[in-house]
């Protein structure tokens, strides 16, 4: 008996430890104690036991942290067969291990199953916990992050809401009202309405500062994400100087090497770049990748963001050369950690088809473009609006080459797409309508290709402009954070 009470306390420690190893970015760390949690869960209790099962998850998340999405897939898998195993299918920890294996899948690019999973979450744990639960508000703002990857902006926009009111019940100055918020805000600059986004992020972080202090790390997010709408109104400067306080910020919480620290880098080097400072802007994307390497390894998403965004400064600098290896190993990792028919894929083979027609092979741009249309199609459907940016871009090239007959209905598409996805009145819908009308490939700073990416910290969710423009010229873009609740996003479990 005191054996097995040794074990068990052992076990307790390895799952607190892995959650604080991963929460301070010792991403290695967190995968050493998280497997042998596993291997004691399994020796103390049995290959059926709910320890087992919180162990699975935690070694799941810690793969999904790594950029290892294909091998954390079948863990959390296991984990929820195991809750429906012993708790039954209705129970709230089934729900959080829906939400989890659901957020994998998205990761994976698998959004309809995604989709499907965290509905299911979100109806246990209504009927578990009732209708106005914190975690159901948790599982809203989750099925709100798939929601507007499918591009089912209005069903989003619904889930937000219903968030919001739930978090503001209670508490209207709670740090989930915050949340909530910032994710309405998110959405709101994707719809173009960049005035409510403006209110909605000065509002959370209003709550923000004066719950958690100025230099807490969330209030970094928000500093962050109003700087990137900034940045979208041409207030440069202004984001400048909030990018820096949130570097500042993060840096204080988490020391000068933690990947939410290269995530503030690469803000920073985006706005500087955005001043007409390119130069000062290389070395923060240097260090990020650094420290992203240093952290993930060599094959990992993140790496992958910063082998991309380090590739497309070089581009802008005219250093094609340079920046070419980099396009190349970029879309290299993408396919080793998504697979070759994901939509990060595409996004690699779009930007390194900018960058071969800078080198002016547009044939070859052509071919880059034409697969990265296809790989959207299929992993997203025909009607998304990242479906209508592979269109303008392929349909700008051919513009550009001379070949207008081509190029006229894939426009037409793209139009059709943001028209009816976007509105009439949204900037993207805008300036398509101005290369289809006026017949010329436009090229114009507010839209950009996929060429910068968003980087993502746990629990925090991303979100990039970048990813919703669509015309060929390259222009530097700022990343904005959603952040997902600790009760739907992959966070870290205790045993039990």
């Amino acid at each position: 008996p005191t054996a097995m009470i040794r074990m068990q306390q052992r076990l307790g420690a390895l799952l607190s430890s892995t959650r604080t190893h991963l929460s301070e970015g010792h991403v290695e760390q967190a995968r050493a104690t998280a497997e042998e949690a596993l291997e004691l869960a399994k020796q103390c209790h049995g290959p059926e036991h709910a320890d087992v099962a919180t162990a699975l998850c935690n070694l799941g998340l810690v793969k999904v942290e790594r950029g290892e999405h294909a091998s954390a897939r079948p863990l959390l898998a296991q984990c929820l067969s195991l809750r429906e195993t012993l708790l039954g299918g209705h129970h709230p920890d089934t729900a959080t291990a829906l939400a989890h294996l659901g957020l994998s899948l998205r990761d994976l690019g698998q959004l309809r199953a995604a989709h499907q999973l965290l509905e299911r979450a979100l109806a246990v744990r209504e009927k578990a916990l009732g209708r106005d639960h914190h975690e159901v508000a948790g599982s809203l703002n989750a099925l709100a992050l798939i929601l507007q990857d499918l591009g089912e902006r209005k069903a989003a926009r619904r889930a937000l809401e219903r968030a919001l009111a739930i978090y503001r019940s209670p508490d209207p100055e709670h740090p989930h009202v915050a949340t909530a918020l910032n994710n309405l805000a998110m959405l709101a600059q994707d719809e173009g309405d960049l005035a409510a986004a403006k209110d909605y992020l000065e509002q959370s972080l209003a709550i923000n500062v004066k719950v958690r202090g100025a230099g807490h790390p969330e209030v970094a997010v928000g500093y962050n994400n109003l700087a990137a709408l900034l940045t979208e109104l041409g207030q440069y400067e202004a984001a400048r100087r909030l990018f820096e306080r949130a570097l500042a910020a993060k840096e204080a919480a988490h020391g000068p090497h933690h990947p939410k620290v290269a995530v503030a880098l690469n803000n920073l080097a985006m706005s500087l770049h955005d001043l007409g400072r390119a130069a000062e802007a290389r070395p923060h994307f240097e260090r990020a990748l650094v420290i992203n390497k240093k952290t993930f390894g060599v094959a990992h998403p993140q790496v992958a963001l910063s082998l991309n965004n380090l590739a497309a400064l070089l581009q802008d600098l005219g250093d094609l050369k340079t920046a070419k290896p980099l396009l190349d190993r970029n879309l290299a990792v993408k396919e080793q950690v998504f697979g070759s028919e994901h939509a990060a894929t595409a996004l690699a083979l779009n930007n390194l088809a900018h960058l071969t027609r800078a080198a002016g092979d547009p044939e070859r741009a052509k071919d880059l473009y034409t697969r990265s249309l296809d790989l959207r199609e299929k992993a997203l459907g025909p009607e998304h609006p990242k479906v209508a940016v592979g269109l303008n871009n392929l349909g700008t090239l051919l513009m550009a080459k001379g070949d207008s007959q081509e190029a006229a209905p894939v426009l037409d598409r793209a139009l059709a797409i943001e028209r009816k996805v976007l509105g009439p009145k949204h900037p993207y819908t805008k300036s398509t309508a101005r290369h289809v009308t006026k017949g010329e490939a436009e090229e114009e700073e507010e839209e950009t290709t996929d060429q910068f990416e968003a980087a993502g910290e746990e629990p925090i969710r991303r979100m990039s402009r970048a990813a919703k423009s669509s015309s060929i010229n390259p222009s530097l873009t700022t990343i904005t954070e959603i952040v997902t609740p600790r009760s739907s996003a992959p966070a870290l479990e205790e045993g039990g």
